[in-house]
């Protein structure tokens, strides 16, 4: 995902990666190879959340087309919103674009400056922000489509609510003999 940018996509992964039920698979994470645990640290660099997506927009601004941004979520839905929004193909409950809220923090600007004269810098944002917005529209992706995915992906994906996640985690735990270790278990935010 991170070749093709398809930085949603890659924020999907980074967050189910660490959904609690997720994470308290502590002896399974144990025996997930280090090479593997290695492959995940440049998604979580990317797509961590500190300083707003510091590093993602720092990415996005240098990406070229095609590329798909990453739909920020609000956390009330019971369900995981990674799964929820692609597999019904449309957002789950208040799913809104990290850019309306750039674009909705920009409108709160005053449109003039204290001497009366027009805001060119808010203007300037405004129109980044709508420009990489009608890049992001008006490219194309040229993949092929496999038809075997495409049915599973809208049909057959199976979606599960955080209890049931819950009891499937303590289970795979409860399966697993736990051994001790030190090694450093994949984490989103200020947990850390």
């Amino acid at each position: 995902m991170l070749e093709l940018l398809n930085f949603n996509g890659l924020m999907a992964v980074y967050a189910a990666l660490n959904l609690q039920v997720v994470q308290r698979l502590k002896a399974t994470w144990r025996d997930v190879p280090e090479r593997y645990l290695k492959k995940l640290e440049p998604m979580e660099h990317l797509m961590n959340q500190r300083a707003n997506f510091k590093n993602y927009r720092k990415a996005l601004e240098t990406a070229e087309p095609p590329f798909i941004p990453f739909q920020g979520t609000t956390p009330p839905a019971p369900l995981s919103p990674a799964l929820v929004c692609f597999a019904h193909r449309r957002p789950l409950r208040r799913c809104a674009a990290l850019l309306l809220g750039d674009l909705t923090g920009l409108e709160n600007m005053p449109d003039k400056t204290e001497s009366g004269a027009i805001n060119f810098q808010k203007m300037v944002a405004i129109g980044r922000a709508l420009k990489m917005l009608q890049d992001c529209q008006l490219s194309r992706y040229n993949l092929w489509e496999i038809e075997p995915i495409m049915d599973f992906l809208v049909h057959d994906i199976l979606v599960l609510g955080e209890e049931e996640l819950y009891k499937l985690s303590k289970h795979c735990e409860l399966m697993r003999k736990p051994l001790p270790s030190k090694k450093k278990i994949f984490s989103i935010g200020p947990n850390k």
